[in-house]
């Protein structure tokens, strides 16, 4: 069960792999408030919630529609 709740969460680099962006992107849209992470641990490191990266990219394909 534990590994299953870990595959909701993803890091920086898995998240810039499947929306082909740049990790600086990333952390300019977590600054921005556009894809907020969660930041986990002493050094603060950023993790994203599939579910939240999922929502991003269904708003970026409705977006794309009009």
């Amino acid at each position: 069960m534990k590994k299953e709740a870990e595959s909701d969460i993803l890091t920086l680099t898995e998240v810039s792999k499947m929306l082909h962006l740049h990790p600086n992107t990333l952390r300019n849209y977590d600054a921005n408030g556009t894809l907020k992470a969660l930041r986990l641990g002493e050094k603060r490191t950023r993790r994203y919630r599939r579910s939240d990266v999922e929502a991003f990219i269904k708003n970026m394909d409705d977006g794309s529609k009009n």
